[in-house]
């Protein structure tokens, strides 16, 4: 949405609440004290699980979180629109970074992608609400303490997850 001044509600929003964004994204050493400190008392074979769509910017994520010395669970969600090349990158760089992947689909994808086109314009908050559940769900009955997602840029992390709350006046960084 443009205003009269013909700047966006994300950039009007941006500004408004920039004093908590900047406090949601953290330093990789305040990453690996969070990720040690979800493990302290648990034995798991996981420390973490990586949401992964093969991408660079989650290749990425993985690739820095296997040289902060985590044992990483990757998860993927096969919405339908991967290339067999798509498959392919994900296979080859779990493989080489000796991560394990599990890839899982869900019941009510196109159901849930038509109506993500409806009302959100793209598929993306779609796919970021599946993958994100598939994980979360998936981490739990695995007793995996932490999910992150690295499939989203920061304007995406601040349209799709922290506007919301702080709209709603919950600017308590922790809460969200």
């Amino acid at each position: 949405i443009i205003d009269r001044s013909d700047i966006c509600n994300v950039c009007i929003n941006y500004t408004k609440y920039k004093k908590y964004i900047d406090k949601y994204f953290k330093t990789l050493v305040d990453l690996k004290q969070q990720i040690t400190a979800a493990n302290r008392e648990a034995n798991a074979k996981y420390d973490c699980l990586l949401i992964y769509n093969g991408g660079r910017g989650s290749a990425y994520a993985l690739y820095q979180l296997k040289k902060l010395g985590f044992k990483v669970l990757t998860l993927s969600y096969n919405n339908g629109y991967f290339s067999k090349k798509d498959l392919e990158n994900i296979k080859t760089i779990t493989e080489k970074l000796g991560v394990d992947n599990v890839m899982l689909t869900h019941n009510a994808s196109d159901q849930i992608l038509k109506e993500s086109i409806n009302t959100a314009s793209t598929v993306c908050r779609g796919c970021f609400h599946i993958s994100s559940a598939l994980a979360a769900e998936y981490a739990y009955k695995n007793k995996i303490n932490v999910v992150l997602g690295a499939t989203l840029s920061r304007g995406q992390i601040i349209e799709n997850k922290l506007l919301l709350p702080l709209g709603k006046g919950i600017t308590d960084i922790n809460l969200i």
